[in-house]
């Protein structure tokens, strides 16, 4: 899936009306080449990532709710471009996406209000004179042309997560109904086309991929990071958890995901109440048997991950209904309230006690004690590659928020690095969202898009000057230098509080007039220039005090 063109109608949240092409270079085509968002805390990147979410939220709504492929409830998350105004997004968006093994561009529109949205396809002309034109999709192929959309936030950015939130808990709703509709349930519900990589999806991540993902693919964690495997976790599924004492209902599709997960469990504990609820304690030891069994039963990392993420999703069911439509209304009129979190013991699905193995030394400890940075990484590269296959079933949308917040400058460098080098298909779209120079040296220039806020607007442009290969001074000097006295710091690449020291000494230097100052201040003056680290800076302090030295020894 690639981006190529974007116009935005009217505005939205802060960003003001705009229109691009979104270029992509035919030696990249086999290439990473991403969308890489830049400017100042507070500048507004964020709010292209919320567009893009909410355009494609507007999009996955059209088929779950307004043709009917889910059959109860509503979604409760109205992605306004004004929430005042209650106005829609107006947009015009077009893309690569492969399907069925062919390459399709999509044009998707909503141009005037309370306007459904329509989808088109380039007719491409067999005769060379002919212009090539967009034809109008069929509504029940339509999702087809659709991308998967992944999305992960480093911080507590609420408007980003709430159209996933608000789909995840819809698709709750439909299994939970679809339980209790049927006598013997057997339907397969839909996975929404929308995917958070949060806090509830992280162990999935980490199973899934310690358990099922390609070797080359493991060798990412195994080579970067001090974990060199998984050795066991746990999982808990406890059908008695349904807030008011009430049964869990499950649709045949999940009950089958308990059964494969037990004849892959090292040990299994099951309790049976056939009034109250089932509760199943399953224990797993890592080893070739246990990896064999999960092969045979699940067949691969994404039908491993889905089925878990399926059986988390439950959890939703355990909130009280008055206190979930309170969230719910407060969600239709953009407000940013999500479901809370669920202590562990009161979880109807949890992953537990995942233990690794670390190397140099080799020892064993629970997954919650290993690093924040390690922790991004297992979550971001973990959760792109549990999707990545030379022929996808569908392409994918990743729309990432600071991935590097936790990383080193060592893993930042080398971010993009590690992903083309185990990516099998890298016919996905990244856009991304970063400080890091380090990040933006690996995005070409004509796909950097730097941000700024004036006076309550957002707009944004593409940068005139090439980042791809350029240095770490070039980039910031480029994108982040400030005409402000008060970042004067920044163009000598000094934290502010050392820069003012050294401007202080040689303030102090300066005012020397005697023989006699100098002799008494010299010792204080070469103590606080010893303290300094190496810098440009410094060599031109030592040059004044050495002239200075000089001066007042001729006089003598």
């Amino acid at each position: 899936m690639k981006i190529q063109y974007l116009k935005l109608l009217n505005k939205y949240r802060s960003l003001e009306p705009f229109e691009y092409q979104f270029l992509k270079h035919p030696l990249l085509l086999d290439k990473i080449d991403p969308i890489c968002l830049v400017g100042l805390n507070g500048s507004g990147k964020s709010n292209f990532l919320e567009l893009l979410s909410d355009i494609f939220y507007e999009i996955e709504v059209y088929f779950l709710y307004t043709h009917k492929l889910y059959l109860n409830n509503s979604p409760k998350y109205f992605p306004y471009s004004d929430n005042k105004s209650k106005t829609s997004i107006l947009f015009h968006i077009e893309y690569e996406i492969t399907v069925k093994q062919k390459r399709e561009t999509i044009r998707i529109i909503r141009t005037r209000e309370r306007d459904e949205i329509k989808f088109y396809r380039k007719s491409i002309k067999k005769n060379s004179l002919q212009k090539d034109d967009f034809v109008k999709v069929n509504a029940l192929n339509a999702r087809d042309y659709i991308p998967l959309t992944v999305a992960y936030t480093s911080g507590l950015n609420d408007l980003l997560t709430l159209p996933y939130v608000d789909l995840q808990d819809y698709y709750a709703e439909q299994v939970a109904n679809e339980a209790i509709s049927s006598v013997n349930p057997a339907q397969k519900i839909l996975s929404p086309n929308l995917l958070l990589l949060n806090y509830d999806s992280n162990a999935a991540i980490v199973v899934s991929n310690f358990i099922l993902a390609e070797t080359n693919k493991q060798e990412i964690f195994t080579n970067n990071l001090r974990v060199s495997g998984m050795n066991t976790f746990r999982i808990v599924i406890r059908l008695h958890k349904l807030y008011g004492n009430k049964k869990v209902q499950i649709t045949q599709e999940l009950n089958t995901y308990i059964e494969q997960l037990k004849d892959c469990a090292t040990l299994a504990n099951i309790s049976i109440d056939d009034v109250k609820g089932n509760e199943y304690v399953f224990d797993f030891l890592v080893n070739k048997i246990t990896i064999n069994l999960f092969k045979d039963k699940f067949g691969n990392v994404q039908n491993l991950f889905e089925a878990l993420t399926k059986l988390n999703l439950l959890n939703t069911l355990c909130i009280q209904k008055k206190y979930k439509d309170l969230l719910r209304k407060k969600r239709e009129k953009g407000q940013l309230i999500k479901f809370p979190q669920i202590a562990s013991l009161d979880k109807i699905f949890s992953i537990e006690n995942i233990e690794l193995v670390l190397k140099h030394p080799e020892v064993r400890t629970e997954y919650e004690k290993i690093s924040d940075g390690e922790h991004q990484f297992i979550h971001i590269l973990g959760g792109i590659l549990l999707f990545d296959t030379k022929k996808a079933d569908r392409d994918i949308l990743y729309l990432l928020d600071e991935p590097d917040t936790h990383f080193n400058p060592l893993w930042r460098s080398d971010f993009f690095y590690q992903m083309d080098k185990v990516l099998a298909n890298k016919n996905v779209e990244f856009v991304v969202t970063t400080h890091s120079p380090f990040i933006l040296s690996d995005c070409h220039g004509y796909n950097v898009f730097k941000f700024k806020r004036t006076e309550g607007k957002v707009t944004f442009s593409r940068v005139e000057k090439e980042t791809y290969g350029a240095t770490y001074e070039n980039v910031t000097e480029s994108l982040f230098d400030p005409n402000d006295d008060d970042y004067k710091h920044f163009d000598s690449r000094i934290a502010k509080l050392a820069f003012l020291d050294i401007e202080k000494l040689h303030s102090e230097i300066a005012e020397i007039d005697s023989h006699q100052q100098w002799i008494e201040k010299r010792e204080n003056f070469l103590s606080r220039i010893r303290m300094l680290g190496e810098s440009v800076d410094r060599l031109y302090l030592l040059d004044e005090f050495s002239k200075c030295d000089q001066k007042f020894k001729e006089e003598v």
